[in-house]
């Protein structure tokens, strides 16, 4: 695993610190982390694009593109591609038009907004503690260690149907750049789903705006990893992708 590579923001984290008393709960260093990543200043009028390229580094693994676009108006769009081929897609407009990609019929079809918001969480640019409040999340502080020779903040959490995780933010600067899944779940069972993520590492930000994103990270699964690059983009919107399919 990398160390996290620092990009424009180690004195904002910095001055962020100096303000705030001695953390002691976990909301304190999750809240702390999402303020420097500052997701609620995605402007009204612009449009967020990201491309991420997730390349396998074992013989086998498909690369894998992932499209996505949002607007400050809660409109989305997801493509997922492999070999040129498109293997899964979402969008909506606002709250009137929900559509999902059928890779048997090769085309769009209408999806009912439950089961669109269940199925694109996993894409959410702003990352898998922006729902802590809405997915039954439970966390608790696990204190201060020292990771490589880095003073860390300890997070532990557990969802329902989700493995249990550890979430390492780095003192000095508090973004996060660690997650462990454990070999235990939420009430012992799980739903379904891919396997055990060993460990995901994410190695760089990149501010985009006011936000600050994550541009490259790490995962390892079955001891097997795979690196993903993100290339986002702040851009004028466009409405026609949300609503043409």
């Amino acid at each position: 695993m990398k160390r996290l590579t620092f990009i424009l923001i180690l004195l904002v984290a910095t001055t962020i610190m100096a303000q705030d008393v001695a953390p002691d709960s976990s909301e304190w260093v999750v809240g702390r982390y999402m303020s420097l990543m500052n997701y609620e200043s995605l402007p009204r009028d612009k449009m967020l694009m990201i491309e991420s390229v997730a390349v396998p580094r074992y013989s086998g693994g498909d690369t894998t593109i992932v499209r996505r676009w949002y607007t400050g108006t809660s409109s989305c769009r997801i493509e997922v591609w492999q070999k040129g081929s498109l293997i899964e897609g979402w969008h909506n407009y606002e709250h009137k038009i929900f559509r999902k990609y059928d890779t048997k019929k090769k085309q769009w079809i209408d999806a009912s907004e439950i089961h669109y918001y269940d199925h694109t969480v996993g894409y959410d640019f702003r990352g898998p503690l922006f729902r802590r409040a809405t997915n039954g999340t439970s966390m608790a502080y696990g204190g201060i260690a020292t990771f490589e020779g880095h003073s860390v903040y300890k997070v532990l959490a557990t969802a329902p149907g989700m493995f249990d995780r550890e979430y390492y933010f780095e003192q000095q600067s508090g973004l996060l750049f660690l997650i462990l899944e454990k070999e235990t779940s939420y009430g012992g069972e799980r739903d379904g789903g891919e396997g055990r993520l060993e460990w995901r590492s994410i190695e760089e930000y990149l501010p985009v705006g006011e936000m600050l994103m994550v541009s490259k990270e790490t995962y390892q699964q079955e001891g097997l990893r795979t690196t993903t690059t993100h290339t986002p983009l702040l851009t004028d919107t466009n409405l026609d992708i949300f609503k043409k399919d």
